[in-house]
């Protein structure tokens, strides 16, 4: 169809005329075949010489087409592209030796063939090209995708950090992408390991996410997180704060709750230290009480309490004090004997003076006698128990024995007046003034009389 030769120039004659006045009329018919370029051509050269007598040259051409399209210029190549990278299907220009390119009837088709995974397969790509006649030619492409490319992490991966052991982070969650595969299509498998460090709260975490795609293209992250523990015990509440006390009131050791920012209380181990400085005296002196709080890393705090104790507090009698009285002077009691406290000291350190005054009186067994005992603690605190005794003597003295008795007697046996002992309660007889009288009472005759006989006792004081 691309070699239909155009109608054919020849020589004629003729046994009259010349050339020159031979006519040549042509013509060609056209008679078409199966397809726009398979037909016939009937070609007539009607030749007629001056005196009408003609001749008729014909000639059939068979016009066939039997060639195939082709591709005009570079056919689509086989070739081997990432998973991400597939191309569209080759457009390309074509011919063919009859039809127009408008004309060649281009029909394409692509086959998948899966390979071990999603991402990887084989496209077999066909173009048939078909001109008007049915002579076709079939192109056709390989392409051999493959998935060798590795996740990643879409934005910051996690790094490796330092952290305090309460504020140890949750495993990072992150997004990842592929070449080839959705996120949601890429496996994270995530290990995390452990290295206890020196103590219980300062350890390593290695935490590692395993992202693997649909083709098992592989990518690991890796995070280190350095785990310390730097952060001291703290009381919680109020701590022991110093203060002042009486001896008797010195307080048990303080007892608080303790925390730490990793380690539970039971865990912290609680030291305690106290120091007795002593002052002036027993009572007074002063306690240091420390208390280290120590934690599972040996980060530890110190809390101090200092406790001043004095003794100000002075002693006291238990029971009754003695009391002030009047006594006769034969029932002066001895100093009173009475137990003694102290809110501090023990009764065997404190020390009791006693110094008793004598204020005479009118006579010698009336006067009065100032008791005062002194109790005074180890720290000279001291307390004064006075009692005042009112000795008084109003007993009168006594006959020691018999007293002489009124008798009757002969005129030749008057006795001689009596002699007697003589006691008072409080003086001695040395001390008693004994005076003697006598009276005489004349009676009817001279031998006959009464005889008054009086001795008179008289005390020191008058009694």
């Amino acid at each position: 169809c691309d070699a239909v030769p155009d109608p054919a120039t020849f020589q004629v004659s003729d046994n009259c005329s010349v050339e020159a006045n031979i006519d040549t009329s042509f013509a060609e018919t056209r008679t078409n075949g199966a397809c726009a370029n398979t037909y016939e051509l009937l070609r007539e050269w009607t030749l007629t010489d001056e005196c009408g007598n003609d001749t008729v040259i014909s000639q059939r051409i068979y016009v066939v087409d039997t060639t195939h399209p082709v591709v005009a210029g570079v056919a689509p190549r086989d070739t081997t592209v990432s998973c991400d990278a597939v191309p569209d299907p080759a457009t390309f220009l074509v011919s063919d030796n009859c039809s127009v390119e408008a004309n060649i009837d281009t029909s394409f088709v692509e086959t998948r063939t899966n390979g071990a995974c999603a991402n990887t397969y084989e496209l077999l790509r066909e173009w048939t090209l078909t001109d008007e006649c049915g002579n076709d030619t079939v192109i056709s492409q390989r392409i051999y995708v493959i998935d060798t490319t590795h996740p990643v992490v879409a934005g910051i991966a996690p790094r490796d950090t330092t952290v305090s052991c309460d504020a140890v982070p949750d495993p990072a969650t992150f997004l990842v992408s592929d070449n080839c595969s959705a996120a949601a299509n890429i496996d994270t498998v995530f290990t995390q390991t452990r290295t206890n460090g020196a103590c219980a709260n300062t350890y390593q975490l290695t935490r590692q996410w395993r992202l693997i795609d649909e083709c098992g293209n592989d990518t690991i992250i890796r995070q280190i997180i350095n785990v310390i523990d730097t952060t001291h015990p703290v009381v919680v509440g109020i701590a022991p704060r110093d203060t002042t006390v009486s001896c008797d009131a010195v307080p048990d050791p303080a007892t608080f709750q303790v925390s730490d920012n990793c380690s539970v209380e039971a865990n912290i181990d609680t030291s305690f230290v106290e120091t007795r400085t002593n002052g002036a005296c027993a009572n007074t002196y002063e306690l240091l009480r420390e208390w280290t709080l120590t934690d599972e890393c040996g980060n530890d705090t110190v809390i101090s309490q200092r406790i001043y104790v004095i003794d100000t507090t002075h002693p006291r009698v238990v029971g009754v004090a003695p009391r002030d009285t009047t006594v006769s002077c034969d029932a002066v009691p001895d100093p009173a004997t009475f137990q003694v406290s102290d809110n501090c000291s023990v009764e065997a350190n404190i020390d009791t003076s006693f110094v008793e005054t004598r204020t005479n009186g009118a006579c010698a067994n009336t006067y009065e006698l100032l008791r005062e005992w002194t109790l005074t603690d180890e720290c000279g605190n001291d307390t004064v128990i006075s009692q005042r005794i009112y000795v008084i003597d109003t007993t009168h003295p006594r006959v020691a024995g018999i007293a002489p008795r009124d008798t009757t007697v002969s005129c030749d046996a008057v006795p001689d007046p009596a002699t007697f002992q003589v006691s008072d309660n409080c003086s001695v007889e040395a001390n008693i003034d004994t005076t003697f009288v006598e009276t005489r009472t004349n009676g009817a005759c001279a031998n006959t009389y009464e005889l008054l006989r009086e001795w008179t006792l008289t005390d020191e004081c008058g009694n």
